[in-house]
């Protein structure tokens, strides 16, 4: 295999803490609800609030958990060697790129359509078999990849 001419990698995500944190909430919820089941002098009622209140916490700690360990997972280097590009899509021979651009999108206040909320940036590369690969800002360094492809593709 050919050695890439450039390698971008993920940046480093914010989700250590995210994951101890919601594992942490899980089996919390896990311990207390046990608790509360066995050993409360509760009423039913009260009881059976607690249970689903800890249910409801756990369950949303949990789908939490699995997304970011997903979205981890997903995140591969982007890397461009002189006939191709790899990225965690696939590999997008340059023979077969139809195009690739940054376009900035802009998401709006739902009580002020005028006034812009946040934006984000994404790179996108459209392969002539109609693929799409699709880069946030937030995960690569989305202008390095562009100028780079350009470069070696010989724009």
């Amino acid at each position: 295999m050919d050695k890439p001419l450039y390698s971008f990698e993920p940046f480093k995500q914010t989700t250590d803490w995210v994951l101890v944190l919601t594992i942490g909430i899980v089996l919390l919820m896990l311990l207390v609800g046990l608790w509360v089941k066995k050993k409360s002098t509760l009423d039913t009622n009260r009881r059976s609030m607690l249970m689903m209140i800890f249910f409801f916490i756990g369950t949303i700690a949990a789908g939490t958990t699995f997304f970011r360990l997903f979205s981890m997972w997903k995140l591969k280097p982007v890397s461009i060697y002189n006939n191709r590009i790899e990225t965690p899509y696939g590999a997008a021979p340059f023979n077969n790129i139809r195009d690739f651009y940054i376009k900035l999108e802009r998401h709006y206040k739902p009580m002020n359509p005028n006034e812009i909320q946040d934006s984000a940036r994404y790179f996108f590369l459209l392969e002539r078999n109609d693929k799409t690969h699709v880069l946030s800002e937030g995960d690569y360094p989305v202008d390095s990849i562009l100028v780079k492809l350009n470069e070696a593709m010989g724009y």
